[in-house]
């Protein structure tokens, strides 16, 4: 993937988080993207699934998982997603 499009990913993360819990029907691919190479990524799904609230329920596991992330950013916003989900 060519540089420009490296970010594509992650802005769509993010884009996801904006809908809010319209966005809900992506949920599970929120959920992919936890587990992405990229720790940007990873930070945009959970801030995403955190903006979704209730409606992303569904995605505690996982975010339980992604609170456990080696990298700081990605742990800590999976661990506020986790408060604004459940």
């Amino acid at each position: 993937m060519g540089r420009r499009h490296a970010r594509v990913p992650e802005s769509a993360a993010r884009a996801l988080g904006w809908i809010g819990p319209a966005g809900s029907d992506a949920v599970y691919e929120l959920l992919d993207a936890l587990k992405h190479q990229d720790p940007k990524v990873r930070e945009a799904a959970a801030w995403s699934l955190g903006k979704m609230g209730a409606k992303a329920r569904s995605a505690v596991a996982g975010l339980t998982e992604a609170s456990r992330d080696s990298v700081a950013a990605v742990a800590k916003g999976a661990k506020k997603a986790l408060k604004l989900v459940q």
